[in-house]
């Protein structure tokens, strides 16, 4: 008899399970189509918005860390110069001086319009003597320092000099390395642009300056502006080089086309998001070059100091404003021309020009200053520079009263005078 039990070899030997109904297969497969494949869409669709919002928040911070580079730079601006309207030894600068007045509304804006980040220290800056130069300064808690001067500048023994209003030699010059000095004062980690648009005649005979060198003594003192921490220099024409005027827009050509590039026309070449000094030179530099070129055929060249590369760092360093800031309407300042006070004023030249004798002859100086200052009225009065006219338009007819008033000298030159004979030569009374 055996000790086991024995079974059936049909007895399954794992534990009995109950049968799978066929509406068991149908609900089985319903709840796997409910449950398993929309967790899988989902899961999809939540990772494809996880990523585009890593990207998007990526694409944020780089161009953030590329582009920001905190809110507009607060840029205080100072302007200088003169026009020369009362002295008659030295060339008039009416355009460059009107360069100021665009800039200082440029700076000033408007009710609607206005950059509030430039702003202007002080009206701009007469330079009638030498002693106005030491008004020039800047507002030592701005993060920039612009200084722009239109004066004519010229070379001297002791280096480049500016000349003011009533300069009448070299020794009323002020020197630009004092100007330097002084703004090395300025605080060390303010950045710093000196504009120079100082190069308005080649020569000046009556200053003894045959060909005037005064770009390439600026040049010379590169150490010196090297010295001065975040300084950049810019002159408006190179060594022998003129800055030109533009009569269609009433400034000098560079004058004009550094005002556009402040207000908008500069592009953003290294597409940082910023404007900044070096876009603001190589648009002004280009612009000009090609006009001169194409309407004087002439070259003038505007140069970035301190020489090489590091005018390139300071000038990129110096951001002034973002590339997306609107330009402002900026008024011409010119005023319509006086011609009919223009033709009464020729017309009375020509009235003592028939005079006999002539008023060279019996008041050569008085006359030789009447000539002189209806020529320096006429140039003010048809550049649109009114006041300017009108204060030299009083000088003149002062010198008509003079010269329509008798004189004894005009006196014994007419008794002695009588008009030539009929061969041509002059013939003179005795005296008694």
């Amino acid at each position: 008899m055996s000790t086991f039990d024995e079974r059936s070899s049909e007895t399954p030997l794992l534990p009995h399970t109950r049968s799978i109904d066929p509406a068991d297969r149908v609900a089985s497969w319903r709840l796997g189509t409910t449950n398993r494949r929309p967790r899988r869409w989902i899961n999809r669709f939540s990772l494809s918005v996880s990523g585009i919002a890593i990207l998007t928040a990526l694409t944020a911070v780089l161009t953030w860390a590329t582009t920001a580079i905190g809110p507009p730079p607060h840029v205080a601006v100072t302007l200088a110069g003169t026009d020369y309207r009362a002295n008659l030894d030295l060339p008039p600068n009416a355009m460059g001086d009107r360069a100021i007045g665009r800039l200082a509304a440029w700076a000033s804006g408007t009710r609607t319009q206005m950059r509030t980040n430039i702003q202007l220290v002080k009206p701009p800056i007469e330079l009638a003597t030498k002693a106005d130069f030491d008004q020039i300064d800047t507002n030592r808690e701005a993060a920039v320092s612009l200084i722009y001067l239109s004066a004519h500048g010229i070379h001297t023994a002791r280096g480049a000099g500016l000349l003011p209003a009533d300069a009448g030699s070299e020794a009323d010059t002020f020197l630009v390395a004092d100007l330097l000095n002084r703004i090395a004062t300025f605080p060390e980690n303010q950045k710093k642009i000196l504009v120079l648009d100082c190069v308005h005649f080649q020569s000046e005979p009556g200053l003894g300056i045959l060909l005037n060198d005064f770009t390439r003594q600026v040049r010379q003192l590169d150490a010196q502006i090297q010295a001065i921490p975040n300084l950049v220099v810019i002159l408006s024409a190179d060594t022998h080089q003129q800055s030109w005027i533009n009569p269609a827009s009433g400034t000098t050509a560079w004058a004009q086309t550094f005002i556009n590039a402040m207000n908008g026309a500069a592009e953003d070449l290294d597409q940082d998001g910023w404007i900044d000094l070096l876009d603001v030179h190589r648009h002004a530099a280009q612009q000009t070059e090609r006009w001169v070129r194409n309407a004087c055929h002439q070259q003038q060249t505007a140069i970035l100091l301190p020489e090489g590369d590091s005018a390139i760092q300071r000038g990129r360093n110096l951001p002034l404003f973002p590339a997306s800031t609107a330009s402002i309407d900026i008024p011409a300042l010119i005023d319509p021309v006086n011609s009919d006070r223009l033709r009464d004023w020729w017309l009375l030249h020509e009235a003592f020009d028939s005079r006999q004798p002539h008023p060279c002859v019996w008041s050569p100086a008085l006359w030789r200053r009447f000539e002189r200052t209806l020529l320096r009225y006429e140039h003010f009065e048809q550049v649109g520079s009114q006041s300017a006219a009108d204060r030299l338009s009083e000088q003149l007819d002062d010198l008509r009263i003079s010269l329509q008033r008798p004189t004894r000298i005009e006196s014994i030159a007419r008794s002695r005078w009588r008009p030539p004979s009929s061969n041509g030569r002059f013939s003179r009374r005795r005296g008694t």
